[in-house]
């Protein structure tokens, strides 16, 4: 298949789908162009090993220690219950003898619902520092996909400073992206305790916000 062709196909199959349809067909295009230019290979593996090596680095230096920090504090309340409930007058004593019992359950769920955080947060971080880190690799692959789309590079050279600057706007970006979760997702938070309109907007603007 001739060069030509093969953008001829890139090209069609961009065009299939119109407005926001148009993304599943992103990745097909990506990969049509890794076959077709095995060189652009080097800028999405290395920032791949990039981020299996951030990530190597939070679970080992994040999750774990956390996830033993977890055990030890859920592990402490139904101890810190039975001491509770023994020092209560005698009736209030005999009242709530089940709360010992029903403290092993409630660690349990802490337990899951702690980890289910902890995943989700050291997976936010890979995701921010991976983009950051992995910001100048990534500027290359655009710069090399101009090319070959447009017949030109832009104007610049690869360098350190170009390096700095991928990774200063990355960071921007992300710091940015970082601001206005907050200044949305807040009042998102809130929405969702004034059913069941409140938990409809939330919704909508959950998914706006994540997109």
């Amino acid at each position: 298949m001739s060069e030509e062709s093969d953008f001829k196909l890139l090209h069609r199959v961009g065009s299939l789908p119109v407005g926001f349809v148009a993304g599943p067909t992103y990745p097909l295009q990506a990969l049509l162009l890794l076959q077709k230019t095995p060189q652009l290979w080097g800028c999405v593996a290395i920032p791949i090993m990039v981020n299996v090596a951030i990530g190597a680095a939070l679970y080992a230096g994040l999750l774990l220690p956390a996830w033993r920090g977890i055990g030890q504090w859920a592990s402490g309340i139904p101890l810190w219950l039975a001491q509770w409930v023994a020092g209560l007058p005698p009736w209030a004593s005999r009242l709530l003898t089940w709360v010992p019992t029903g403290a092993t359950f409630l660690d349990d769920v802490l337990r899951f619902l702690l980890a289910i955080a902890l995943f989700v947060l050291t997976g936010l971080l890979l995701v921010q520092f991976g983009a950051i880190l992995g910001a100048p690799w990534y500027g290359n692959l655009a710069e090399q996909t101009e090319r070959l789309r447009m017949g030109q590079l832009p104007i610049g050279s690869p360098s350190l400073s170009r390096a700095v600057q991928d990774i200063w706007r990355a960071l921007t970006f992300q710091l940015k992206k970082l601001l206005l979760t907050i200044v949305l997702g807040l009042p998102l938070l809130v929405l969702n305790f004034l059913p069941p309109v409140g938990t409809a907007i939330a919704s909508v603007g959950g998914v706006a916000l994540a997109a």
